[in-house]
């Protein structure tokens, strides 16, 4: 079982994990907006009932975690033949705001099974890049689907990875039985739904981020929006923050931690009052501890135990300290990318 020690500086553990040149088997995408080309991938609105369910043993949940894998080991010939495999279009794409390159993962439009779109910084470019990845799960349901603020994020902070659902949460009526239903579920009673990525794990989506969590520690920063009710009385906005838990740390354990600096810094962008963070507070709202990549990266498997039900069924009894739950309300994205950026400064 994998285990990482605390650290006080959270850049330090990315800049020791080099990735080496990647070949060139990809087709180029001629050189566009990243935010654009994300946005244009099929997505499944809420009357959809078109997304695709993956049984974790079927070949395409296994291509998309391999996908991940073999972006890792800046294996290009793989990450191409697992992109066949789950039907998807793989690119290089040099982004024309950043320059960044980025080997993306999206699906075709002629039968879309509403998986995800994927964007990962290209392995030459990897060291340069931040350890963190950007998981927007609820795009379509916490903000429009017109809004691209969690992919504006992940390629304003620099961020190694992107992940983003391309059905709207409540798409499907059948459930996935990984949560308990709670009254305030957005998708109303009836059980937790097979369509909501980070409440299964029967997608690509999961699947990917499975492989990624095989591959590398890096952090994670789950990208979520929030309604009036989460409000604190006298603030503009409010940003919730938890480790995917409610479980409680001491300063001691959780101080110089990457939820630790990314709550501060966000106090310092909107106010003490503003800010909850469930490992430290009392009274928070949304601490996002049924969320099934929370469940993964606080669990600590490893890559010969792929822990997919596991994370379905079981709440960690300890923290990674490298996931977060962030909900905001009315939280610009400049607060956002302006609280990671000062959570990784040296």
């Amino acid at each position: 079982m994998k285990r990482l020690i605390f650290i006080t500086t959270v850049a330090t553990l990315w800049t020791s994990r080099s990735l080496a040149a990647p070949s060139t088997c990809l087709p180029v995408a001629s050189e566009t907006d990243l935010v654009a080309y994300i946005a244009a991938a099929p997505f499944a609105l809420k009357a959809n009932a078109g997304m695709k369910i993956w049984e974790t043993d079927s070949k395409e949940w296994q291509a998309a975690r391999q996908a991940a894998l073999a972006w890792a080991d800046a294996n290009c010939e793989k990450f191409v033949a697992a992109a066949q495999t789950m039907a998807y279009e793989a690119s290089l794409l040099r982004d024309a705001t950043s320059g960044h390159s980025y080997w993306v993962l999206r699906e075709n439009k002629n039968q879309p099974a509403y998986q995800g779109v994927f964007a990962f910084r290209a392995p030459e470019e990897v060291k340069q890049a931040r350890g963190l990845v950007i998981d927007a799960p609820h795009m379509g349901s916490d903000y429009a689907t017109a809004d691209g603020r969690a992919v504006r994020t992940f390629r304003d902070t620099d961020a190694v990875a992107f992940l983003q659902n391309t059905a709207h949460r409540c798409s499907l009526t059948s459930t996935s039985g990984c949560s308990p239903v709670t009254s305030s579920y957005a998708c109303g009673e009836g059980g937790v739904r097979n369509s909501d990525v980070v409440h299964s794990i029967r997608n690509g989506y999961y699947a990917v981020y499975d492989g990624i969590e095989s591959a590398r520690d890096y952090y994670h920063l789950e990208y979520h929006g929030a309604g009036k009710s989460t409000n604190a009385s006298g603030c503009m906005g409010t940003a919730h923050i938890s480790q995917a838990s409610s479980l409680k740390l001491t300063a001691e354990e959780d101080d110089g931690t990457w939820p630790n600096r990314f709550w501060r810094s966000m106090e310092q962008n909107l106010g003490a009052g503003c800010v909850c963070y469930h490992q430290r507070e009392s009274g928070c709202k949304l601490n996002g501890g049924a969320s099934t990549p929370g469940r993964r990266t606080n669990a600590e498997w490893t890559q010969s135990e792929p822990p997919a039900a596991n994370a379905c069924l079981v709440s960690p009894s300890s923290l990674a300290m490298r996931f977060i739950h962030f909900e905001g309300y009315r939280v610009d994205e400049a607060a956002v990318v302006k609280a990671i950026k000062a959570a990784f400064s040296p």
